[in-house]
């Protein structure tokens, strides 16, 4: 919420709580590929 508040858009502050790299855009749609273990584990890695 603090990044979207600050002006970002909706996908890059995404990527970057999730720190992801690349093209935030890219970046997001290859989470489409995780399955449910992978995304927990990014996300409590966080």
């Amino acid at each position: 919420m603090e990044l979207k508040q600050s002006g970002l858009r909706t996908e890059p502050a995404f990527a970057e709580a999730l720190g992801l790299s690349g093209d935030p855009y890219v970046a997001i749609l290859g989470l489409e590929r995780s399955d449910d273990t992978e995304l927990l584990e990014l996300t409590e890695s966080r």
